[in-house]
């Protein structure tokens, strides 16, 4: 691989972001990205369960204007049409298959969630457009990662995607809560980001709640100087959420121009 001043790991929303941030302040980059696609996590498909322009959101969905202010403004930026999400009605929960389902009354949301037009993906075509194809590397997959003298040798192999299908037990939910004609949907689509060997490993298929912020840092000793994370989980703020990919990659990128700077 050519030498290049920042590589980013990733082209999730967050590395998307600190690509177009990199891109402002004029600092040389790569965006690296195993899969054959942008995205990460954001997914959004037609009815076939192929990548479409406008489809069912099969990762990420909503965001929160009210609440958190760095993905409005981003989406207010690109000039990206969203709606609020519809919320009238009562709430069906079943907590397990051997009992009932039950029937909560619906509560306006405040502060209401909000979507976008055509789902989440067009937040990704809409930073997509901003980067130049060169600047940009699909289906290279980094297998490790080598301190050298004057920065990090990166090495590449090229990788393939794998998917899994739980539809049966949702199918059989479905009927439980809505009857026998919610057995035979339109298309039925399903996606474990748990059993994507590009989102997670084994080590991460253990049920452990929703991470929380962390102020600790996340990187420490000679690698402080060449990695910054800029992934959704490592962000003090919504951590895990759209947003919180947003704050994290802007937060990566204010470190990373902080050293690209002291090393003039």
């Amino acid at each position: 691989m050519p030498r290049t001043s920042i590589a980013i790991i990733g082209a999730g929303l967050a590395g998307l972001h600190a690509a177009r941030l990199l891109r402002a302040a004029h600092v040389d980059f790569v965006l690296i990205e195993a899969r054959d696609r942008l995205g990460g996590r954001i997914l959004t498909v037609s009815d076939d369960g192929q990548p479409a322009d406008d489809g069912f959101d099969l990762g990420p969905s909503w965001y929160w204007p009210g609440m958190q202010p760095a993905i409005a403004q981003l989406i207010e930026e690109l000039g990206l049409p969203s709606f609020a999400q519809y919320s009238d009605g009562d709430v069906i929960f079943e907590r397990m298959s051997r009992e009932g389902p039950q029937r909560y009354h619906g509560d306006p949301q405040d502060p209401r969630s909000f979507r976008l037009a055509g789902g989440i993906g067009s937040l990704v075509r809409a930073l997509a457009r901003e980067l130049s194809p060169e600047r940009i590397r699909l289906g290279a997959r980094v297998t490790t990662m080598t301190l050298i003298g004057d920065g990090v040798e990166l090495a590449i192999q090229r990788a393939a995607l794998g998917d899994d299908a739980l539809i049966r037990a949702c199918l059989d939910q479905f009927q439980r809560l809505f009857g026998a004609e919610a057995r035979h949907p339109r298309a039925t689509l399903l996606k474990d980001w748990a059993a994507d060997p590009l989102t997670a490993t084994a080590a991460d298929r253990m049920a452990t709640g929703h991470v929380v912020p962390d102020f600790a840092p996340w990187v420490s000793g000679p690698w402080q100087a060449r990695l910054a994370l800029a992934g959704s989980e490592t962000s003090p703020i919504e951590p895990g959420y759209l947003a919180g990919a947003v704050v994290a990659a802007a937060r990566a990128v204010d470190e990373v121009l902080l050293t690209v700077v002291a090393e003039g």
